[in-house]
């Protein structure tokens, strides 16, 4: 096939990479230099909540991992190990337990994209030297959360859910989508998912579907 006559040239194209690897490394933050947060539109106690830092950091990381190039790469080596460290240690905060009763957090992000992370640093052999039980325990402890946080009774999840754990709530397309994918990502390398978590989660899918072809942002179509 031919190239466009306006697509970038792989030089250009490498260039761009390297360039987006060296901003990264530069704006890893946090009190250790560890994170990479994402900021959404609310704060806790004047801080971006835990699940936010979890996961923007844990997005970035599986990006300097599954760029060509890592294998050879220290920097972004000892970066990731950080990130690793970081989110370890941020499953031991109170607003990432899987104790969840409700209301407008965010945890669940953390947990979807820190076991995305964790399956990336594994499949592509990325492990530090060492933290190959941590990263299992790990991976395992998200897979939990996940499950444990998924809506009573209809599935799926939702970061704005009313208060009560077993209270029933209309399900985010928009999370629970990535969601099952970290979730069938799990099981195909070999980790136990409970299978009502999945059928629930993508049976949501479908009821937000419009007969249209659109997705609505909560709850379902009908």
């Amino acid at each position: 096939s031919q190239t466009p006559a306006d697509a970038p040239e792989t030089s250009q194209v490498n260039a761009a990479i390297a360039r987006g690897i060296t901003i990264l490394l530069e704006r890893q933050e946090g009190h250790t230099k560890a994170e990479w947060p994402y900021e959404g539109v609310y704060r806790v106690r004047g801080e971006i909540p835990i699940g936010y830092r979890v996961g923007g950091t844990a997005i970035v990381a599986m990006s300097l991992i599954e760029t060509a190039g890592y294998s050879n790469d220290h920097a972004r080596q000892e970066a990731v190990a950080k990130a690793l460290e970081f989110i370890r240690s941020a499953t031991r905060e109170d607003l990432m337990s899987p104790e969840y009763d409700g209301g407008y957090d965010v945890r669940g992000w953390g947990y979807t994209y820190g076991l995305a992370f964790l399956l990336s640093m594994k499949s592509n052999n990325a492990i530090p030297e060492g933290k190959a039980e941590d990263v299992e325990d790990l991976i395992r402890w998200m897979i939990d959360a996940i499950e444990r946080t998924a809506i009573h009774e209809i599935g799926g999840w939702n970061y704005a859910r009313p208060a009560g754990r077993l209270t029933t709530a209309p399900p985010s397309p928009f999370m629970t989508a990535p969601t099952i994918l970290a979730l069938l990502q799990a099981r195909a390398s070999g980790y136990a998912v409970a299978e009502d978590a999945l059928s629930k989660g993508l049976r949501t899918l479908e009821r937000a579907r419009t007969p249209v072809g659109g997705v609505v942002y909560s709850g379902r179509s009908e």
